[in-house]
């Protein structure tokens, strides 16, 4: 027992020389108070490490090289309380600060840290009886040289400082700087993080920021972050922009369905650009407010576009080349060809909807078809608007909505090639009892309510059919609104759920 203590007292001796129990204990503690805070741990690991192995070299050196002793053990006495430093540092930037709504910037938090260890390592040196007045001369020189030697580090430094201090550039703007673009992910003290569309992590020094232009895309003071983009295309000159204007802006509102990551503030638009050599340019203007989604959105946009241009009987622009081999025909947006009429009577031929049409009614009912494409996403009516057609599915499937006064909504069915809709707005003249969206890209024809009245005139059977149908559809309607008014019951209004606060905590 006594051989165990004399092994025992000095290495003991040693750990309260160093300090061992305070900074274990206080490394505990800190670990509790950061439990569940996210914040970069590769130094407080790394300082750590370092504190045990210079730990076990003192103990060490101690029985080996005791002449060392002394400022082995001052150097893990520093080591050590780098533990506390790092986790105090941390303490005060990742938890406390956040709390009071403020965002520290990183480089602010590493001076920090730096200027404790700087003023913790003073006090040890001093208790210790070294003179560091003695080297303020030794240190200007020193100070010279490496100034000297470390021109551009010292550069980033300061530049890295700057760009932080004066939140010109923030981690999750949107940058452009020499010919790359991305998204700032990271500033240190040294250079900037910009994560590229393509998956790449670029390094830019700081000095390099504060030498060249900088654009921010999308970023205007005290206004949410969105960046104006345009998408072109060209209309035969002949096309009044009138109409072009009309088709483009109804596929714009975010009544048809327009994309979420659109701003409507400033809300999209279409204007006339110029007029060039055959053909009119216009161009689409939209805010994009997830910058990632650029060219999805630009995608998305031309899609819509080509089917808007579509239902609307306009054609994008052609060459000269392509001009001058077509013949020239008069009015040929609306021209239907030969081809088009037998591809339609082949196609309502097996609907049970005009299979008691007689082929030269049904051929003159494929004559008064109008073609109608939308994408995949679009609105094709909205419920509660005026019908003035009724849509049969060429192709593609198409999903029936309806929705309560709560906003709640419920699909109904959902239709594909051979169905039809619009029939209840279309024979009684009531608003549409439900919205119709696109869920692939879809081809309809539309039959107004001339053409549909004349062919009731003549096959009056037409009506009892569609009062089956009718019967059927509003049966299924009445089964929905009372699921969404049982769905509403269990879901509380904002009036419920404020009387509810109101009430407990006596407002």
């Amino acid at each position: 027992m006594n051989k165990i203590l004399e092994f025992w007292n000095p290495i003991w001796l040693e750990l309260e020389l160093t300090h061992f129990p305070v900074i274990l204990l206080g490394s505990f503690f800190g670990g509790v108070l950061l439990r569940g805070v996210q914040y970069p741990r590769q130094r407080l690991k790394l300082v750590m490490l370092a504190y045990y192995a210079a730990l076990f070299s003192t103990l060490l050196v101690k029985f080996v090289l005791p002449g060392y002793l002394a400022p082995l053990r001052l150097a893990t006495l520093l080591i050590g309380y780098a533990v506390l430093g790092s986790q105090f540092t941390h303490l005060i930037f990742e938890r406390l600060i956040p709390r009071l709504g403020a965002v520290p910037p990183r480089i602010l938090q590493d001076l920090f840290f730096a200027g404790l260890m700087l003023f913790s390592g003073s006090i040890f040196f001093s208790t210790a009886g070294y003179n560091l007045s003695a080297l303020i001369p030794t240190s200007a020189v020193l100070t010279a040289v490496l100034g000297l030697a470390l021109q551009d580090t010292l550069g980033n430094f300061i530049s890295g400082m700057t760009l932080q201090m004066d939140h010109s550039l923030t981690v999750g703007d949107w940058i452009r700087v020499e010919g790359l673009e991305g998204r700032v992910s990271e500033i240190h003290w040294r250079y900037l993080a910009l994560e590229t569309r393509n998956w790449e992590t670029v390094i830019l020094p700081n000095s390099l920021l504060m030498k060249n232009k900088v654009l921010v895309l999308g970023k205007r003071q005290h206004q949410p972050q969105q960046w104006r983009r345009w998408v072109y295309f060209q209309v035969d000159y002949q096309t009044p922009p009138s109409e072009v204007l009309a088709a483009a802006g109804k596929m714009l509102q975010r009544e048809a369905g327009f994309l979420p990551q659109v701003s409507d503030a400033p809300a999209p638009n279409c204007i006339l650009i110029s007029y060039e050599l055959g053909y009119a340019k216009y161009a689409i203007r939209y805010w994009l407010t997830d910058l990632a989604l650029d060219d999805p959105t630009d995608h998305e946009i031309r899609t819509r576009l080509y089917f808007a241009l579509q239902r609307a009987g306009i054609q994008m622009a052609m060459t000269q080349q392509q001009i001058f081999m077509k013949e020239k025909l008069e009015n040929s947006r609306l021209e239907i060809t030969p081809a088009d009429v037998t591809e339609r009577i082949n196609y309502l031929a097996p609907l049970e909807l005009f299979q008691t049409l007689k082929p030269q009614e049904r051929e003159w009912l494929a004559q008064k078809l109008v073609l109608a494409p939308f994408g995949k996403g679009e609105v094709l009516t909205r419920q509660g608007a005026e019908g003035h057609w009724l849509y049969i599915i060429q192709s593609g499937n198409v999903s029936v909505q309806m929705k309560n006064e709560q906003g709640l909504s419920k699909e109904v069915r959902q239709l594909g090639a051979g169905d039809f809709f619009g029939e209840m707005s279309l024979l009684t003249g009531a608003p549409r009892t439900a919205t119709v969206i696109a869920l692939s890209e879809v081809i309809c024809y539309q039959l107004d309510k001339n053409t549909f009245q004349m062919i009731l005139q003549k096959r009056p059977e037409l009506a009892e059919y569609l009062a089956d149908v009718l019967v059927r559809r509003q049966s299924e309607y009445r089964k929905v609104k009372k699921e969404l008014a049982q769905e509403n019951e269990h879901s509380p209004s904002r009036e419920n759920l404020l009387e509810k606060i109101s009430r407990f905590f006596s407002l």
